[in-house]
Formats: structure tokens, C-alpha cells, sequence
């Protein structure tokens, strides 16, 4: 199986768990356009000159798992001893709470907007 119909499946197989997402209708049109076109090739006049051969060779995930395996001793090394601040920590794009900080001494806290809603 190429990576096209990797990620296709991939999606298909993972939308329904998502289909809450307020994206999904996002989604839904870029992978028809995606299943309809797939990658662009040298043929195309603006990637004439571009070879996608190392991006291709990449292993893809649409949606990206729950889970974090991440732990406090890993993201230790790039933290400021003493820095008396706010951490926000992101994988992969997503906010983890349980390796961040969003609260202080202040009324302030940080928090995903889809909590706030």
C-alpha cells in the first residue's frame, strides 16, 4: 500500500472518532480533493522543480494518537531553572496539560479554548 492510500484509509478509519471535531468538515473536503488528485507531480507547472521523494518516504498520521508519552524528565533539559512563568508544552501541535503550568500565584490560567467553551 503507497502512502495515498495509507492516509486515506487512515482517515477513513479515524473520522468517525472525530466526527465531533469541529474541523471535520475541513477535513471531508480537503481528502476528497486528496483522493481525487493526490500529490501534485513534476507535470504540474508550480511543483515542476520540486521533488517530493523525501517527504514521501515519511510515515503519516492525519490524526495524531491521545496518548502522551512524553514525561517530565524528558522535557526537563529545555525548561529555565527558577523562571517563575507560565509552561505550555505542545506535541505535535496539541496543548498537554499534564506537562504544562497554566496556573500562577494570579488570577490567570491557561487553558485549551475547547475547555472554555
Amino acid at each position: 500500500m503507497d502512502l495515498k492510500e495509507r492516509l486515506i484509509t487512515s482517515y477513513q478509519q479515524a473520522a468517525e472518532q472525530h466526527k465531533n471535531d469541529r474541523f471535520l468538515p475541513l477535513r471531508e473536503k480537503s481528502i476528497a480533493y486528496f483522493v481525487e488528485n493526490g500529490f501534485p507531480t513534476k507535470k504540474e507547472e508550480t511543483w515542476r522543480y520540486t521533488s517530493l521523494r523525501p517527504v514521501l518516504k515519511e510515515d503519516y498520521n492525519l490524526f495524531p494518537k491521545d496518548e502522551n508519552t512524553l514525561r517530565e524528565d524528558d522535557i526537563a533539559p529545555y525548561l529555565t531553572p527558577g523562571l517563575n512563568s507560565y509552561r505550555m508544552v505542545f506535541v505535535d501541535g496539541h496543548f498537554v496539560e499534564s506537562l504544562s503550568s497554566p496556573t500562577r500565584e494570579d488570577q490567570y490560567r491557561i487553558i485549551p479554548l475547547s475547555k472554555a467553551f
